[in-house]
């Protein structure tokens, strides 16, 4: 046991190298009763094109401009009772401009979790989620560090019973944006996601569309600031392995086929890794 949990802690420093944390990686399979978990997802993209609101097109971004991500969201969550869980997240970023090289904390994000219908491989399950995110990141004229605001967020998972190989997940997530340092507030953003997974032995496949979007920006003056606005569409595959001592290795690769507003990727690289420890 002391191993594998070394192992994995060695795991989450070797990844430690946002888009906004988020509240709904996870399924709505609940914790047990004093389990541990320990979670991380890293990802990398580059910022190719910005989108261009007079001629309604994406602009490739000059190669002085573009940008490579490398973030990391390493989470550890508490089962309080079988249905009620909590979490933490400490998310980083590290990224690459012009050949100058910046690591920040992004804020941290604390949140809940309620097994309404505790799921498992056999029942529906239905979770609902509560968090709030802490503007303890760093703020700057840096539109990818934070904006110093304190944000809500509450989401729900909800999951079909494994039909055969099949089973279905739909996600969503709503975050209401107060003001920030600047005294803007940042619209508020929505998820919506509809998952599809196929199980085969110890690996399953999966196939993940995500539509969100982000209202315009409220000025000092409180009015609303044309082409601040965001709305995004992207599909993600991924294989989940199982691993004998209790690790999950979940790699994906996701794409957008629906952008407008802010500046995109062409692709996008994700890592993740959960190891839940019993700790009765």
């Amino acid at each position: 046991m002391t191993k594998r949990l070394l192992f994995v802690t060695f795991i989450l420093i070797e990844l430690i190298f946002n888009v906004n944390a988020q509240t709904t990686m996870l399924s709505s399979n609940p914790l047990k009763k004093n389990e541990v978990l320990l979670f991380n997802t890293y990802q990398f993209y580059e910022t190719t094109s910005k989108y261009n609101w007079k001629s309604e097109q994406w602009d490739k971004l000059d190669d002085t401009l573009l940008q490579t991500f490398h973030k990391t969201l390493p989470m550890v969550g508490y089962g309080i009772t079988d249905k009620l869980s909590v979490f933490a997240q400490f998310p980083m970023s590290y990224f690459v401009q012009n050949e100058e090289n910046t690591f920040y904390f992004d804020d941290i994000l604390l949140m809940t979790r309620y097994g309404i219908m505790p799921s498992s491989s056999s029942k529906t399950g239905l979770t609902v989620i509560g968090a709030v995110r802490l503007p303890t990141g760093k703020t700057g004229s840096n539109k990818n560090f934070s904006d110093g605001s304190t944000d809500i967020i509450l989401g729900e998972i909800f999951s079909t019973k494994w039909y055969g190989n099949w089973r279905t997940h739909i996600k969503s997530d709503f975050t209401l944006n107060t003001k920030n340092v600047n005294d803007e507030t940042l619209g508020n953003e929505m998820n919506l996601i509809w998952k599809q997974d196929y199980k085969w032995k110890k690996l399953t496949f999966s196939l993940t569309n995500q539509y969100y979007y982000q209202a315009k920006k409220i000025d000092k003056n409180g009015l609303r600031v044309d082409q601040t606005q965001k709305e995004r569409l992207t599909h993600q595959i991924q294989i989940k392995y199982q691993c004998s001592n209790g690790i999950l290795i979940k790699p994906k690769f996701q794409i957008p086929s629906y952008s407008v507003g802010g500046s995109n990727y062409s692709y996008k690289l994700v890592l993740e890794l959960v190891y839940r420890l019993s700790c009765a």
